[in-house]
């Protein structure tokens, strides 16, 4: 028989120096007391002030998205302005550079029509407005003295021979 505390020597075999498994004999633990209701108050009033902060902080953030998305709004209004103000420039840029490309054909518009003019003003005055004034190609130099005669206003050649006859 095995002493006081000691389990007999085949307990131990197959074990490795480890009692068997044995169903428990020991009564189910007591169940803890219930808190002191002190405490359960302070564990709620702790809850409700994270509650609360809680509560605060969703506020600020759905206000700080309402303001954001104002924000967006008005972003993106002003990004279509801005686009139809870029699309009219692209416009007035497009129209300047037809009219750039028409500057060397008008220019050749209006060096004919001052050759016309010329032409037209040597036939009413005779055919003689080239040869005048010794200009070959019709015309005049700017502002020589015939062209204020021949508009009839008395130019510097008509006051010189006023004075020659005066002498």
């Amino acid at each position: 028989m095995a002493g006081r505390k000691h389990m007999p020597c085949e307990a131990y075999n197959d074990r490795r120096g480890f009692q068997p498994e044995r169903p428990s004999m020991r009564r189910p633990p007591l169940p803890h007391p219930p808190p002191h209701p002190a405490r359960l108050e302070d564990k709620l009033e702790l809850q409700h002030v994270e509650i609360r902060r809680l509560l605060a902080d969703n506020r600020r953030m759905m206000e700080d998205r309402m303001s954001f998305q104002q924000q967006i709004e008005k972003l993106n209004s002003l990004k279509q302005e801005l686009l139809g103000q870029i699309q009219s420039l692209k416009q007035d840029l497009a129209r300047s550079q037809a009219d750039n490309q028409q500057i060397p054909h008008l220019h050749q518009e209006l060096v004919h029509a001052r050759f016309l003019i010329v032409s037209m003003t040597r036939e009413l005055a005779g055919g003689h407005y080239g040869m005048k004034y010794g200009n070959c190609e019709g015309f005049p130099a700017p502002f020589a003295d015939g062209y204020a005669a021949y508009m009839g206003a008395p130019g510097p050649a008509s006051r010189d021979k006023a004075r020659m006859s005066a002498r």
